[in-house]
């Protein structure tokens, strides 16, 4: 079975000591819905949202023992989860409108729903999305494409901090590259924005950018207290920098020459 075919979870441990790379221990794996993609899990362990059939499926399965509990949303792709556990963003997919929809948990009762902003072009896609931890923002990356030929060619690229309550934009900030990745810090302050050439860090408050580093990386994480972000590039290094400045505190290698996809400490 192709790996697209299947999601296997497993609790592992990363220990970045001398010359010791990890330590993993499969808990239990098991076969699943067919191009399983983005996994959120709840802060108190309970359980985990993923999302799989090219987003439009969305499932919560129980921790620890791996029963498929049900199927929560169809034609909705799960986003972001706030840490305390008491809201859920999806994006709404199905149909010509195109929504942010926020619920709050655990009875999965709508809350509001939200247009995605237009930033031009003639199609709307979200790349990367968050809710800030007290649940009152949207901080989204986006693009506007045109069709062509049955394939949208991006045009221009966006990033926006919304407010909930009444659905006004705050700030929006047009981009000339790409935007692959965008990580909110735990305490929702500061995020990472990463596009085809650099990594940069910005103040969520009023999207200013506060330094760059020049590196193209595949995925970041910032620590607990948000003092250090990990950066996880294609060819298996993993660095870690100062928050404050983007000082290298010090490099890893993902073992067995694999590279990473996802990071979390």
């Amino acid at each position: 079975m192709r790996w697209r075919e299947r999601l296997a979870l497993a609790f592992c441990l990363l220990i970045a000591g001398s010359g010791v790379y990890a330590q993993l221990r499969t808990v239990w794996q098991r076969p699943a819905i067919s191009f399983s993609e983005k996994m959120f899990p709840l802060p108190d362990g309970s359980g985990v949202f993923f999302t799989g059939h090219h987003g439009w499926v969305s499932y919560l399965l129980p921790l620890p023992d791996g029963r498929l509990l049900r199927q929560v949303f169809y034609g909705e792709e799960v986003a972001s989860i706030t840490p305390d556990g008491h809201w859920l963003l999806t994006i709404k997919k199905w149909g010509t409108e195109r929504r942010f929809r926020i619920w709050q948990l655990p009875d999965f009762t709508l809350y509001r729903e939200i247009d995605i902003p237009d930033i031009g072009g003639e199609s709307q896609y979200v790349t990367s999305v968050h809710l800030t931890p007290d649940g009152t923002h949207i901080l989204a990356a986006m693009y506007g494409c045109d069709w062509y030929y049955y394939t949208c060619y991006p045009e221009v690229y966006a990033i926006m901090l919304i407010r909930i309550a009444d659905n006004q934009i705050v700030w929006s900030r047009s981009q000339p590259e790409g935007l692959n990745l965008l990580v909110l810090s735990p305490d929702g302050q500061l995020a990472l924005v990463e596009n085809d050439y650099e990594v940069q860090l910005w103040r969520v408050a009023d999207g200013t950018m506060q330094y760059e580093l020049d590196i193209s990386v595949d995925c970041a994480t910032f620590s607990p207290d948000g003092q250090l972000f990990a950066l996880g590039r294609w060819d298996g290094t993993i660095t870690l920098h100062q928050t404050s400045d983007g000082t290298l505190v010090r490099t890893m290698r993902v073992p067995n020459d694999r590279y990473a996809i996802q990071l979390h400490f």
